[in-house]
């Protein structure tokens, strides 16, 4: 059966258009949100960020923005070793939510025995803020120790939020790797090394550490203010 030249064309724009959407999805290093979960932010995301009690000073209705996977770096990334394998998929994902306009915080939902649920809600501006300009499918990376936010594309790390971290803005993978591995070694390293003259150490790591524990607790307090229940173990 021969086509006339009108289906042909159309059939044309459907194959390129199938064609392209193929390659965008290939070149997305996170993975595509499951249905699920899209489906909960579609459904309770706004609920969620308007009655959490976050932003009490906010009258119009709240707006959620793209959802995105989180992950962690992998522990190769984090202790400056050559990988091909950068990102460890937390199973989490995350979306900014907004308020008469304005960026106002974050939601995080995960999968429980009973399905997709909310993990967490924030009122971090800043990172809603980043993640309103990140394209969509883009990773999103979470540094705990630093309270910094990343995203990586071909093999380009960019910091969404810098934190505690004191690297460039963007930098290749190798090295952020390097960088990032030095300044969590200064963070956690040296300070029981003994005094040439005595062996008063501990007290200069106990503060050390003590600082480090006080950095972090100020940190998690405000990324974790209101938490469902217990991770899915």
């Amino acid at each position: 059966m021969r086509m006339s030249r009108p289906a042909v064309r159309t059939l044309g724009r459907l194959l390129g258009v199938t064609l392209l959407g193929l390659l965008a999805g290939a070149g997305t290093d996170g993975p595509p949100v499951p249905d699920d979960v899209a489906a909960w932010f579609a459904e309770h995301a706004a609920t969620t960020a308007m009655t959490a009690g976050l932003t009490e000073e906010a009258d119009g209705p709240a707006a959620v923005g793209g959802v995105f996977p989180l992950h962690r770096w992998s522990e190769a990334v984090r202790t400056g070793e050559p990988t091909e394998v950068p990102l460890v998929p937390r199973e989490e994902w995350v979306a900014a939510y907004s308020r008469d306009g304005a960026p106002a915080g974050t939601l995080v939902a995960w999968r429980d025995a009973g399905g997709v649920t909310l993990a967490s809600i924030d009122d971090h501006a800043e990172l809603a803020e980043a993640l309103a300009a990140l394209s969509a499918g883009s990773p999103v990376v979470e540094e705990p120790m630093l309270g910094a936010f990343f995203t990586i594309l071909d093999e380009e790390v960019t910091t969404l939020v810098p934190g505690f971290y004191e690297g460039p803005r963007t930098a290749p993978l190798v090295t952020f790797s390097e960088t990032l591995t030095a300044q969590l070694e200064g963070m956690v390293g040296g300070a029981a090394e003994p005094e040439p003259e005595g062996g008063r150490w501990l007290p200069v790591a106990g503060a050390v550490g003590a600082g480090l524990v006080g950095a972090c607790g100020i940190w998690l307090a405000r990324r974790w203010r209101a938490t469902s229940a217990a991770p899915p173990t």
